[in-house]
């Protein structure tokens, strides 16, 4: 068991009976459509393939064909980019996309009147009690969201037989599904974190 450090990463399509392939980011902006979209369209028909290059000097391809089980090929590449945003955000305590950092707050008005636009916390603030209690729990209990990714990733990593928060942590390591290998992870997370931002906008 050697981990590797990922130096590249790439999804790309293949249509069903073409040969061309195309970078799935590029595809899904090419389609003006998200990737939750291209994933639920069951006309697209084709081949996705992982490639990832290693800094030993190795590549790897995993190629995934879309079937009638269309959910299983969809889950797989969510599965794979939730994954690397979940120990990303829980590495490093912030936002995958821009950074912020996460905080504790007083309560969710206080938090709320940070992380929404002004218009949109005056219309929260038009909510009933009842009504805010029923969507988000109480609104004066404090809100920490260091607390709330520590429990998400616990949860996340409890079905999972072979990776733990203390491997990560511990030994910087983590075994992906996708490409069956042990990960370095924090020398390859920037590469994680680009594939998941181009592939979300």
């Amino acid at each position: 068991m050697n981990p590797v450090i990922v130096t590249y990463l790439n999804i790309t399509f293949e249509a069903e009976g073409t040969t061309e392939e195309i970078p799935l980011a590029e595809m899904t902006k090419q389609l003006n459509i998200s990737l939750d979209s291209f994933i639920e369209d069951t006309t697209i028909n084709g081949q996705l393939h992982y490639d990832a290059r290693y800094s030993n000097g190795a590549s790897q391809r995993v190629t995934l064909a879309r079937n009638e089980i269309h959910m299983t090929w969809g889950y797989v590449i969510e599965n794979f980019l939730y994954t690397w945003r979940m120990i990303y955000e829980w590495l490093y305590k912030k936002e995958i996309y821009d950074g912020e950092p996460f905080k504790r707050y007083a309560s969710l008005y206080e938090a709320f009147a940070e992380q929404l636009s002004p218009e949109d916390y005056v219309e929260f603030k038009t909510l009933s009690e009842e009504k805010i209690i029923k969507i988000y729990g109480s609104p004066f209990e404090p809100r920490d969201e260091i607390a709330t990714n520590e429990e998400q990733m616990k949860m996340y990593l409890d079905t999972d037989l072979i990776n733990s928060r203390e491997l990560i942590r511990q030994e910087g390591r983590y075994f992906d599904h996708v490409f069956e290998k042990w990960i370095k992870v924090e020398p390859s997370m920037e590469i994680f974190r680009q594939l998941y931002i181009d592939l979300q906008y």
